[in-house]
């Protein structure tokens, strides 16, 4: 005599997809948190790094690396990574809005926060003092330019969000994405735009929005 079959129960296969989403969830909150307060724990050093950029102790091969890894943080270049893989890559030109809404998102999150905080740039605050003395004032909108605007680094996050939706397109590439984002926040650094602390921060935010975004989570 034939039975039929228990059908599949599928409790266990979606307490395990649960799992794996509360995990890189909660992965995603963590590496968040952790970069926020590594900007934290960067203050106290920020001036004595910005002080040894500032005499020209980088070789001149690595400077010349770091100037071109800007471009994976510049509009200019954004727009011409995207337009390539706009004409090279069919399949995936329905996910290019999403790449541009993560990284345009963090762009402008950055931007905001510097109305907020006003913060000296390292070529122009006096780093002889505490990094206390580079915060300027609280609530400055539009009264400052942008010799005050150094918090958070707009160029990490972007880049930052920018790596994340390429990664999120492309996961094979994801850790040569990511190392050129880190690249690119290294020559805010070098170029004395912006402290360590800044570039901890605004990679922070550009993880949080472009890793939100790119999974749906936001």
């Amino acid at each position: 005599m034939l039975h039929r079959a228990a059908p599949l129960q599928p409790v266990a296969f979606t307490h395990c997809l649960s799992d794996t989403y509360r995990e890189r969830r909660w992965r995603w909150i963590f590496i968040t948190v952790m970069l926020l307060c590594c900007g934290f724990f960067a203050l106290p050093h920020d001036l004595g790094i910005a002080r040894f950029i500032q005499t020209g102790s980088l070789p001149q091969s690595l400077d010349e690396i770091l100037e071109k890894a800007e471009t994976f943080a510049h509009g200019i270049g954004i727009a011409a990574i995207l337009i390539v893989l706009f004409v090279v890559d069919h399949s995936r030109r329905w996910a290019i809005p999403r790449v541009i809404l993560a990284v345009v998102s963090a762009g402008l999150a950055a931007n905001g926060i510097k109305l907020l905080v006003g913060r000296l740039r390292p070529y122009a605050a006096d780093l002889t003092a505490e990094f206390t003395d580079s915060f300027t004032c609280v609530l400055p909108l539009f009264s400052v330019g942008s010799t005050e605007r150094s918090s958070p680094s707009a160029h990490t996050a972007v880049a930052v969000a920018f790596a994340i939706g390429l990664g999120w397109l492309y996961p094979r590439g994801r850790y040569v994405f990511m190392t050129l984002a880190v690249l690119a926040a290294v020559q805010r650094i070098a170029g004395s735009a912006h402290f360590l602390s800044d570039v901890f921060w605004g990679g922070s935010l550009g993880y949080f929005l472009g890793r939100g975004i790119m999974t749906g989570w936001l």
